[in-house]
């Protein structure tokens, strides 16, 4: 994925990421279609990455954003760029697209695939159901008693709801990602403010 991301970007740095004369919120959204959607193909369907993992995919991320931003030597910390790309962190990315594409598998999944997920929850310890709660907490915790109750010890309620043909657990996550953005961002002006001040 990095390799795959990094090649694109060097063909497309010159003319259009890295292009001066392009505005920074077009080469942004360029960057985003074609450059992310290769990082993180299929992200909603990964298991969750070790730190390590994390840590590189986040690395690759910033130092390209750094050179769309056009930040050049400037040491700015992780949070500030990411607060001018308005996305956030990797593990946050990838909590978003399981949250959404938990729904899509389950509501047109096949129900042998369902079956094989609460198998592989209860022997295999990293399982992609064991993400997948994880995501759900930092959900609650991003939006407070957004969720059904009781979800914790039993999925059924948020997989009946998954299973509705609505958009609202769609806008729901959509909502959440952009409350951290948000609170991420006053984050990252804190820590300016606060090291500016010492």
């Amino acid at each position: 994925r990095v390799g795959m991301a990094k090649s694109a970007f060097a063909q497309l740095a010159k003319p259009i990421l890295t292009n001066k004369f392009m505005p920074s919120k077009l080469r942004l959204q360029l960057f985003q279609s074609l450059i992310t959607t290769k990082l993180f193909f299929g992200l909603g369907a990964w298991t969750t990455p070790t730190p390590k993992q994390l840590q590189y995919l986040q690395g690759a991320l910033i130092a390209m954003l750094k050179k769309v931003l056009r930040i050049g030597q400037e040491r700015l910390p992780a949070d500030q760029i990411l607060k001018f790309a308005n996305t956030a962190e990797v593990r946050s990315r990838l909590a978003v697209e399981r949250l959404l594409y938990a729904q899509r598998l389950f509501r047109t999944g096949p129900p042998f695939l369902h079956h094989l997920l609460q198998i592989e929850l209860a022997q295999i310890e990293h399982s992609w159901m064991h993400g997948l709660k994880a995501d759900l907490a930092w959900m609650e915790e991003v939006c407070p008693h957004c969720l059904p109750e009781g979800w914790r010890d039993d999925l059924t309620s948020l997989i009946d709801w998954w299973q509705e043909p609505t958009q609202h657990w769609t806008r729901l996550v959509k909502k959440v990602w952009k409350l951290h953005l948000t609170q991420n961002a006053i984050m990252a002006d804190a820590k300016m403010l606060h090291a500016g001040i010492f």
